[in-house]
């Protein structure tokens, strides 16, 4: 690979990788929302969530 190539693939591969972890962050989230509004519902609001 030549100098010119391994510098225009890095940034893609960077941003994609990016782009992974803030979906699965933001999945994580809306996760973790449900969890919460779930346990609300069955356990009233003296849980730990």
């Amino acid at each position: 690979m030549k100098l010119q190539e391994v510098t225009s693939t890095v940034p893609l591969f960077l941003l994609n990788v990016l782009k992974t972890i803030y979906t699965i962050q933001m999945n994580q989230g809306i996760l973790f929302a449900r969890i919460r509004n779930i346990g609300r519902r069955k356990f009233g609001s003296g849980t730990l969530f």
